[in-house]
């Protein structure tokens, strides 16, 4: 099976928001490789993006979001 994923998913995996659980699910459906996750390219833009203005995280913690979304 394969989830075309936007931005807003991607988010939903670090900031708790309505349907956080759902997009969490579909992550850890991915990790265990029982589903292929596509995005288009722009989504680590947009993610950044959304980092950046977000004042809920510190540097250290953009940081590891970055970190753990490219991996």
């Amino acid at each position: 099976m394969m989830y075309v994923i936007d931005t807003s998913v991607v988010v939903k995996w670090f900031i708790e928001e309505k349907d956080s659980n759902k997009a969490i699910k579909i992550l850890e459906y991915y990790k265990l490789g029982e589903l292929t996750i596509v995005a288009p390219d722009l989504v680590i833009y947009e993610f950044v993006n959304v980092l950046r203005y977000n004042r809920s995280f510190s540097k250290t913690e953009k940081k590891e979001c970055l970190i753990a979304y490219l991996i």
